[in-house]
């Protein structure tokens, strides 16, 4: 691999990268000209960056990357896919295709280095663990050799991401962008911080012969066997991981249930504690006016003793009542 950056005169590709302003990148993308490939345009080849028109163009790229001028062999419109896929994958049985798409996994050692290096510094892409044939043709073409004018394909890589750029996703090329606009004059805001990006693929790593070793043939794929079991289990796996979610529903379903039923069971103590305290409120009610009530009936039997009327006084002896007739 590193014969073959070295071959296409990619050295600066694999260099470190130019300082990134992320404020200045998005710039650059929302205000980019779409009809810079247009010759009827006084702005062909140029595009509107903080008040100022820059200087953007295969060429301009191909001068940033110091890239040599060569001829180029353009990316054929057929590929031979058996060919393809034996060529990345090392293996003779690789086409058909186990699945709809290529496995980065399944690459050779070097050509997996070699992958991670396009999709980071030549063809931008986040996702890496599989891709569909347009990338594997692209793969087998470099990587077999072919010279690309990489200057051509960044910038229309760029225009294209242009024409369908959103603010919310993440700018692509940023160092290469920066490095632009810095050199054509365009200023940058006060406090602006850059961000350095350093990529993951450098001429270090593709020079370093335990990363490119020849040991290219990849571990088999799984026996059709070891596939059944591996599915068996996972669907085990995936049962036995319903099952516990049942489980724990239900004792969450359990715990909410003792949970309601301890808090009735305190009301209810709470309930039973003023029964209790009502209950000797009113035996003590009760005692009081029984109390009273013996109290009163002794207070009615002394107040009737006391309202009797009294016996006459019996007569002294020798003496008689008066007899009315005794008197005149």
């Amino acid at each position: 691999m590193a014969n073959l950056v070295h071959s296409c005169g990619w050295q600066r590709v694999t260099g470190k990268p130019h300082l990134a302003y992320p404020l200045l990148v998005k710039e650059f993308f929302a205000n980019f000209n779409h009809s810079i490939e247009d010759p009827a345009t006084d702005h062909q080849y140029t595009t509107w960056v903080r008040g100022k028109w820059i200087q953007f163009s295969p060429a301009v790229i191909a001068h940033y990357y110091e890239l040599p001028a060569l001829d180029f062999e353009p990316i054929p419109a057929d590929f031979d896919m058996t060919q393809v896929a034996q060529f990345l994958y090392g293996r003779a049985d690789a086409w058909p295709l186990a699945g709809p798409k290529f496995l980065h996994n399944q690459l050779t050692e070097s050509l997996r280095i070699f992958h991670i290096f396009v999709c980071h510094n030549i063809d931008p892409t986040s996702h890496r663990t599989d891709f569909k044939e347009s990338r594997a043709q692209f793969l087998y073409h470099l990587a077999s050799g072919h010279r690309i004018d990489l200057g051509e394909h960044i910038f229309r890589f760029i225009v294209d991401f242009a024409s369908q750029y959103a603010s919310g996703r993440s700018p692509m090329f940023p160092c290469l962008i920066s490095a632009l606009c810095l050199a054509d004059g365009v200023p940058l805001l006060p406090h602006e911080e850059p961000e350095n990006h350093e990529p993951p693929i450098t001429k270090r790593t593709l020079g370093n012969p335990v990363a490119r070793r020849a040991a290219d043939n990849p571990a088999p794929p799984p026996a059709a066997e070891t596939d059944r079991l591996l599915r068996q289990m996972f669907t085990q796996l995936s049962e036995q991981g319903r099952v516990l979610n049942s489980i724990q529903r239900t004792q969450l379903a359990m715990q909410r249930t003792v949970d309601h039923m301890r808090i009735e069971i305190d009301s209810l103590k709470e309930s039973n504690n003023t029964l209790r305290g009502g209950q000797r409120t009113i035996n003590f009610t009760y005692d009081d006016v029984n109390h009273r009530m013996l109290q009163f009936a002794q207070c009615l039997d002394i107040y009737t003793v006391a309202s009797q009327p009294s016996a006459p006084s019996a007569p002294h002896h020798g003496s008689t009542p008066d007899d009315p007739s005794d008197h005149p």
